[in-house]
């Protein structure tokens, strides 16, 4: 919903938007650079007729901010990145990187980069992914984290030639899994390469075809982020044949979680150098 206004007064809602009546978020309809509609969240419902507005109600109505409001100083071009790679959130992408992420002067829709993406040839796609590491060497990348997970049975990579049978979240067994592997930036999480793979496990053969191929580009890897799915004795195996550093998110039925969770959880707690909420 990018940032709301809420020390401000309440607005009047738009007459042409739509109110959520399940979250309260108010939306308005515009049409993607390809002609296809989407939904902009401008704010959340104070009541019937109010809202409390955000960013993108200041863009697209300026003259009823200004008439509430006035005129301000405000700055809109603060930049901050992370790893939003690997999320089940694109519905919000725009929205978030248009207050977070300036990538260009237009913003894009998740749909446009997924579409763009799609027309790449091999060759394209390679040249794409190299000259963005070298970018982000120039700005003085030189170690990564691996950030892992897997594809899901909502999305469209049943029809790639990658996706193999694997455990979904629908629990369905069904051809649906391809797994990607997100490089980035040890320093502050900016997004450096990525690599997809064959099915729900990556095996050593994936970790060894990364590792190797970071390391003909100078960029070393500082350890493994991997989602539940991927927490089985084989990847934990293989991990540490490769004497690489690993965060596994454990399954809540994993033997002895809970009992370690509470002897050990003060420790590893105060023991990390930075904690996500």
């Amino acid at each position: 919903m990018g940032k709301l206004y809420l020390d401000r007064a309440e607005i009047a809602i738009p007459t042409e938007a739509y109110v959520n009546t399940y979250d309260g978020r108010v939306y308005v309809k515009q049409a993607d650079e390809r002609g296809r509609e989407r939904r902009v969240v401008i704010g959340k419902a104070a009541s019937m007729s109010t809202m409390a507005p955000n960013d993108s109600f200041r863009a697209l109505f300026p003259d009823a901010w200004e008439r509430a409001y006035g005129k301000d100083d405000l700055i809109r071009s603060e930049v901050g990145v992370g790893t939003y790679a690997l999320s089940d959130s694109t519905q919000l992408f725009c929205e978030r990187m248009a207050d977070e992420v300036l990538f260009s002067p237009s913003a894009r829709s998740d749909s446009w980069y997924s579409d763009t993406f799609a027309t790449l040839t091999e060759e394209q796609h390679l040249a794409f992914r190299n000259a963005w590491l070298e970018r982000c060497q120039e700005l003085g990348a030189d170690r990564v984290w691996l950030s892992i997970d897997g594809s899901n049975n909502d999305c469209g990579s049943r029809s790639s030639e990658l996706a193999e049978f694997g455990m979904n979240k629908s629990h369905d067994r069904s051809k649906t899994m391809v797994s990607y592997i997100e490089a980035v930036d040890a320093r502050d999480g900016r997004p450096v390469t990525y690599f997809v793979n064959p099915g729900g496990v990556v095996d050593s053969k994936a970790f060894q075809e990364v590792i190797a191929y970071l390391a003909m580009r100078g960029m070393d890897v500082a350890g493994v982020i991997l989602d539940r799915g991927f927490c089985t004795p084989a990847v934990v195996r293989t991990l540490r044949e490769l004497h690489i550093d690993f965060v596994i998110m454990m399954p809540h039925d994993t033997v002895g979680y809970k009992e370690t969770l509470a002897c050990h959880g003060g420790e590893l707690r105060w023991g990390t150098e930075r904690l996500v909420s």
